[in-house]
């Protein structure tokens, strides 16, 4: 936000752009929750399940993810709303997702960037439960494509739950942000855009050059000397 008063400022997603979802529409209430990562207990996984345990009776969750070697799919063992999918192609992740009314994503883990994930539900139109942790805030705007919670705070993630399943006005409207962010993230456009502005700075160039040398003077110059070793500057 702060680059992009600029005017020599891009932004160039490199998304992996999903095809909008086919006959999707926006449901009227939260029902199927959806946690798509490596099943690693940095990415907020216990916190996902104890926020899920007390849901109403037609909620659920679904995890998909490969598993980690510290995490202990033990605690889905009795668990009244929650169940495990396994390992997800990438093929099948567009699906998947349109499929659910929510993402969640509870990570602290320090190694989160721009997870991929977040875009790939905002273009199906899905809107996500976060934490504000990497590039995260950059991703989800709060109340506008999604919702952002503390870092390790079930109670928080409960809450967020919660306030969706009771309002499907600020569901619907968070739908309709989460489908906005997901256009705008798109790599597609934006490529284009970087192929237009490569073109246009190789042809002000070329044509710098032609008129330096219609004026007689040389397109370029080389220095008489060469420049300093590294052990003589």
């Amino acid at each position: 936000q702060e680059f992009s008063a600029r005017g020599n400022f891009l932004q160039i997603p490199n998304t992996r752009d999903l095809p909008p979802p086919s006959g999707r529409s926006d449901p009227d209430r939260v029902r199927k929750l959806v946690f798509i990562g490596q099943l690693r207990m940095e990415k907020g996984l216990a916190e996902a399940l104890d926020a899920c345990r007390a849901l109403p009776d037609d909620c659920h969750l679904n995890l998909f993810g490969p598993r980690m070697s510290n995490t202990d799919l033990a605690l889905l063992d009795g668990h009244p709303h929650a169940s495990y999918g396994g390992v997800l192609a990438p093929d099948d992740v567009p699906r998947i997702l349109a499929a659910h009314d929510l993402l969640l994503f509870p990570s602290y883990w320090k190694g989160e960037s721009y997870p991929g994930v977040i875009t790939e539900a905002f273009q199906c139109g899905v809107p996500v439960v976060a934490t504000p942790v990497g590039g995260v805030p950059d991703l989800v705007r709060h109340e506008v494509s999604g919702l952002l919670i503390e870092p390790r705070s079930a109670p928080q993630l409960r809450a967020a739950i919660d306030r969706l399943i009771d309002d499907p006005a600020l569901y619907r409207r968070l739908c309709r942000g989460a489908r906005a962010a997901g256009e705008s993230f798109r790599s597609g456009p934006h490529y284009d855009r970087l192929a237009a502005e490569l073109r246009r700075v190789a042809g002000k160039r070329v044509a710098d050059k032609s008129e330096q040398s219609a004026q007689g003077a040389p397109a370029a110059t080389r220095p008489t000397t060469p420049p300093p070793r590294n052990d003589e500057a």
